[in-house]
C-alpha cells in the first residue's frame, strides 16, 4: 500500500487520547511520556508520529506529537 492511499485510511486520536470511532482510551499522558494501550503499528521518529491500532474497533489512528 502506497503512502497516499494508507494516508486516507487513517484517522487521528482526539485531543484526549480517545479513538474517534468507538470512544475507548488509548493514549495515556503522564508528564512528558505518553503510553499507548494499543499496539504501536508503526512510529515515524522524523516526524514524530505513532501510528497505532485501536484495541476494541481494530481502526489504524495516528497520534502527532509536538517536538
Amino acid at each position: 500500500m502506497n503512502n497516499d492511499l494508507r494516508e486516507k485510511f487513517m484517522n487521528e486520536l482526539t485531543q484526549s487520547g480517545k479513538c474517534p470511532f468507538c470512544g475507548t482510551q488509548i493514549r495515556i499522558i503522564d508528564n512528558k511520556r505518553s503510553m499507548y494501550k494499543g499496539r504501536p503499528v508503526w512510529i515515524t521518529h522524523d516526524i514524530f508520529i505513532v501510528e497505532t491500532k485501536c484495541p476494541k474497533c481494530k481502526q489504524i489512528l495516528t497520534d502527532k506529537k509536538i517536538a
